[in-house]
Order: C-alpha cells, then structure tokens, then sequence
C-alpha cells in the first residue's frame, strides 16, 4: 500500500496492528465471532433445509417410479436397446427383461409380484441389491424382496426354496428356485420383485420372444433406464437420442402403432424438480435468506460499531502518525477476517447438522413423508453459498463502522468522550459539529464572531 506521503510500503505495519488489536479486545472478539457464527449457522441451516428437501423429494419420487435415470424407453426389443445403448449422449443405461407379470401362488393376490432379470445398472437405479447374499448366477436361483418372501411363506434364509407358478404368453410353468439373495422391500413399493439370472433368460431365450407389438403381451420386453452426460433440459436429449437412431416418441409427434414408435418419456422424478420450477419454495429461499442477511447485519454492524467507538482515540492517534482512512479501514478489514476465519468455519459444521435434524420435520408438512427416509447430501454447494453469503453480511456490517473510524479528524478523536455521539456522525455533520462548538466558545450563534 503506497498512499503515504512519500509512499512508504508499510503493509508489515498494518498487519502488526490488526494483529494487537485483535489481541487486546479479547471479550469484544468474543461476541463478534458468536455473532458470525449464528449467522453462518443460520445460512447453513436454510441452505441445508432447502438442499435436503429437494435431494429427499426426488428420492422418493425415484423410489415411487421404480428406478433412477433420467428417461425410459419401455416395452422395446433387444434389437432396438442394441441400437441405442452406445450412442453417444449416453453415460450410463440399464437392461431390464420382464419375465412373467402373472404369477398364480398362494399369498400373492393380495401382494403383486413379478419376475424380471435386470443387470447391475438396474439393480442399482431401482435399489434392488441384495443386503443379505448375492445376485443370481445360476439358472435356478433367484432373489427376492422380503414383503414378497412373506407374501409367499418362504422365510428370508439364504437356500431356502421358493416355488413358484407363473405364467408367460398364456402358459404355466412351475419351478422351484434357490434363495441366493434378497432385500428389504421399500415403504414406497406397492409391488415385489424376484429377480432371475442372466443364464435363466439365456436358457428359456424362447418362451420369452419378443411380441409385444403383437399380442401386447409384457413377457419378453426389454425397458431400459438413461442417465444422460451432462446438465440441462433432458426431453430434448431424449428426442435426440431417438431421431439419430431413426425412432420417434409422443414428445416428438410419434403416432402409436407406426413402426418406428417407441414408447419413451422423461423419468416422473426428474419432471419439475428444478427449484425455478417450484416458485413457493424459490421465494421462500429468498425471503430466508434476506432475513438473515438482515438480522446478521444488525447484530454485527452495531458489534463492531460499539467496537469503532472504544477504539476511537487509537485511530485518531494512528491518523496524527500519518495513517491514512484507506489504512485505518485495512486495519479493521484484517480483524474482521481474522474473526470470520474463525466463526464462519464453525458455524457451517453447526449449521448443517441442524439443517439436516430439522428435515424430517420440514417433510411432515409436505405430500412426502419422513418415515420413508430422509436423503441430505454433504454438498460443497451447500457450504460454498453458506460461507458466500455470511461473508457478504459480514462485509457489509462493517462497512459503515470502517468508514467512521477512518474519517473521524484526529482533533475530533482525542477530543472523545464515551458520551460523545459525535463519532457516529458522517464527515459534513461532524463539521457542523465543529463549528458550532466554535461559536459557542466565542459567544456568538453567527460563525466566526469574536
């Protein structure tokens, strides 16, 4: 900093400075970082309120549709999912095959149930891996939800027998498969699935041909889950995908029953999950978070406003020695970083385990449900615009007490008492101040007068 008379770089001096007045103002710097961190706490908590909400929404909305991914393509054939799963917009795709949708045992009229092979992709998008065992390998073993274990008298006891009746294109069949794995159903979940292995698919590649276009029959189709690469709009990568493939959908004028049809739409849960899509929660946010700036301001402004006045005399001393309002601000600027170094940091950890406590309670009051499980992700975004914003409040708090604190006169300044107001007083009020007090020193209410 070179705004000396004789441009003296005295940065050093600055830091030595901040640094003891940090030190002598212990209690002060005390409630300064109490209050940094109430604020940080607060931003914290609405940003980790907010985050957690719309992460669970969407989880849950995953979980209700069946499966993650941003699109589906259902009811196609191995031909068409060969056709699509290397293009290029794609990052990950899941291979689903339906079995049998009919099954005819006991306990399971009341409980539907149906069998599918899926690869690991889909086992992951629809949260189907096994928590106790393995996934199926061999043709005669089969992994099943507990609800439908239940539903089917079979205990969750890997080997166990599970014998069932199930029919494909109009035929029963009867097998009884071994217990290598299964899973606890999801309280979102109105339906069971058994899962068969790759090897069964492969050995009854017959039976399970497909003609769904011919007998609307479900046995034998493939659906396929998409994740694209990428952000942004996911129909218009959806129709892409298609169109470079040569197949159309509703959302691109497809007509049910032409040849190059495909029944494909964008994933319910990734429909109108943008926060700009939800206009309640957005102002909201808005309204939160503007009222903690608000507050955070109120109470760290009239902090270290206090703090200006005790500390007055020193500037005014420091300003006689040559320092300049641009050094005196520095001086403050460093101590206020020092404090928010401090209390920002620990106000975010605070924060986002009282966000992510309050949740449950913020879902209650929704369609959703806490009991089905809450989701709230450890988000850099979420401390990244928490620690943005209660940096921004700080900053702007102290503006104002930096500001008095270096156009206070060094006169002005010696001159202060703890009663005089005077130092709160803007540069051209402090120069009325300064005359008036000349007039009545001379005896007179006029300016000048002897």
């Amino acid at each position: 900093m070179n705004d000396i008379l004789f441009g003296n770089t005295n940065r050093p001096v600055i830091k030595k400075l901040a640094g003891r007045y940090f030190k002598s103002s212990k209690s002060r710097n005390v409630i300064a970082v109490i209050a940094i961190i109430l604020t940080s706490i607060l931003f914290t908590t609405i940003f980790t309120l907010g985050s957690g909400l719309l992460d669970t929404i969407q989880d849950q909305n995953i979980r209700k549709a069946g499966g993650d991914g941003h699109a589906a393509l259902s009811y196609i054939s191995d031909d068409i999912f060969d056709e699509i799963k290397d293009n290029e917009l794609i990052d990950r795709i899941s291979y689903t095959k339906s079995v049998s949708y009919r099954l005819h045992n006991a306990g399971l009229e009341k409980w539907r149930a149906e069998m599918w092979y899926m690869d690991d992709t889909a086992l992951e998008f629809g949260r189907y891996e096994p928590t106790t065992g393995r996934t199926p390998e061999a043709e005669n073993e089969i992994m099943v939800d507990t609800e439908t274990l239940k539903a089917l008298g079979v205990p969750a006891e890997l080997g166990a027998t599970v014998p069932l009746e199930y029919e494909i294109k109009g035929e029963t069949y009867t097998t009884d498969f071994v217990l290598c794995g299964f899973w606890e159903t999801d309280s979102l979940s109105n339906i069971g699935r058994l899962i068969v292995s790759k090897a069964f698919i492969d050995a009854n590649s017959d039976l399970l041909a497909y003609t769904y276009p011919v007998d609307n029959d479900y046995s034998g189709v493939v659906v396929a889950y998409i994740m694209f690469k990428g952000n942004g709009a996911i129909e218009p990568k959806l129709n892409q995908l298609l169109s470079e493939a040569g197949y159309t959908c509703d959302t691109m004028g497809g007509i049910r029953g032409d040849e190059n049809y495909i029944n494909a739409g964008v994933n319910p849960a990734y429909q109108g999950s943008s926060l700009l899509e939800n206009p309640f929660m957005l102002i909201s946010g808005i309204v939160g978070v503007l009222l903690i700036m608000m507050t955070g301001y109120l109470i760290i402004y009239n902090i270290f406003q206090i703090s200006v006045i005790q500390d007055i005399q020193s500037y005014g001393q420091l300003k006689t020695l040559g320092t300049t309002r641009r050094q005196i601000k520095k001086l403050i600027s460093k101590q206020v970083m020092r404090l928010s170094c401090i209390g920002i940091p620990i106000g975010l950890l605070i924060g986002f385990f009282i966000g992510r406590s309050l949740v449950p309670f913020l879902m209650n009051g929704t369609a959703y449900t806490a009991a089905a499980g809450i989701k709230v992700s450890v988000n850099p975004l979420i401390f990244i615009g928490s620690a943005i914003f209660a940096w921004i409040t700080v900053y702007i708090s102290v503006r104002k007490p930096a500001k008095i604190a270096g156009t206070v006169s060094p006169v002005e300044a010696i001159r202060y008492t703890e009663n005089d107001a005077s130092a709160f007083k803007g540069k051209k009020q402090l120069q009325k101040i300064n005359t008036r007090r000349t007039d009545l020193s001379n005896g007179t209410g006029k300016p000048g007068a002897k």
